[in-house]
């Protein structure tokens, strides 16, 4: 994705939709609201030349604080979506492990645990269990690579060197990986640390 200098720092509610630009490729001249949206990224979106297809800059999605303070160009719909996003937030913080003191204790001398997602696809949790047994339920996000790397940690301080695994379910890999690509070895490092195959 090429992105000029002028443009780099437009977010979404700058003026990009009228500001002027130019394709170098095909020569096409139009405004940045002609442009056609090109690949949708977690926190942009492309602009490319309506003829020639060329990516010319990108566009910054709003943060919720952006979106607040500009409260007058939001719609019912967005307004709603940013309730629900913030209540969506505190709940996580509410419901989320914080501390390895949290985890049950757990009698067996060495074993494995599972990592799955149960709900539907709008609301989905987080679900550690042993055996049957749910160990941790919280609410889970999409590209959650991240919070299975800091649950291991808990994991491995509450439990020490008796937990050999964390192993996911193929249902739960689509929130757990999402479109990162580094994410599924991010995993395996989490995962290799709980066997003490690394350190």
């Amino acid at each position: 994705m090429a992105t000029t200098e002028h443009w780099k720092d437009h977010n979404y509610y700058g003026n990009w939709k009228q500001e002027s630009i130019g394709c170098p490729e095909c020569g096409w001249h139009g405004v940045g609201d002609a442009c056609a949206r090109g690949e949708l990224f977690p926190d942009m979106f492309e602009l490319c030349c309506p003829a020639c297809g060329k990516s010319l800059t990108a566009v910054l999605f709003p943060t919720i604080e952006e979106s607040r303070q500009n409260g007058d160009k939001l719609g019912e719909t967005d307004r709603l979506a940013i309730d629900y996003i913030e209540m969506r937030r505190a709940d996580v913080s509410a419901c989320s492990l914080k501390n390895a003191d949290q985890l049950p204790d757990i009698e067996e001398k060495e074993f494995s645990l599972t990592w799955s997602v149960e709900g539907s696809d709008l609301v989905e949790d987080t679900v550690i269990s042993l055996g049957d047994r749910c160990l941790w339920r919280e609410p889970s996000g999409y590209e959650n690579y991240w919070r299975f790397i800091e649950i291991a940690e808990m994991l491995k301080q509450r439990y020490g060197s008796r937990v050999k695994d964390l192993v996911p379910t193929r249902e739960s890999e689509l929130s757990l990986y999402g479109d990162r690509l580094s994410s599924p070895q991010m995993v395996e490092v989490a995962r290799g640390k709980l066997a003490g195959n690394q350190g």
